[in-house]
């Protein structure tokens, strides 16, 4: 068995609770903090699933689809987290564009590599 199948989905766990609990520690009161602390999770569990069980061709395209639901997935909560939801609104309003496309950005950068 090799490595990245034996450990892709405990590296992507692994790397993805350690983000979120960086990223709540950060700024613990803070309105995205909790939010992004669930989907760095999520997105390191998602990650991992798709290591494990996307055909390695079409892990590029399947990772930025992922990427890209785990950021909106975090733009969903910052709204519902936050209060006033006119806070989260605003927060998401500026913050969406660039995350989403940050996650494509970085899909086609592990394409080259």
């Amino acid at each position: 068995m090799s490595g990245g199948i034996l450990f892709g989905p405990w590296v992507g766990i692994a790397t993805g609770t350690i983000a979120g609990v960086h990223r709540y520690l950060i700024d613990i009161n803070g309105i995205t903090s909790v939010p992004c602390l669930i989907t760095s999770i999520i997105a390191g569990i998602t990650a991992g699933y798709i290591n494990r069980k996307v055909k390695k061709e079409k892990q590029w395209s399947i990772g930025i689809f992922g990427g890209m639901m785990c950021e909106s997935l975090t733009m969903l909560l910052v709204v519902l987290w936050a209060t006033p939801t006119a806070l989260g609104l605003d927060i998401v309003s500026k913050i969406a564009v660039p995350m989403i496309a940050g996650s494509v950005c970085i899909g086609l950068i592990v394409l080259l590599v």
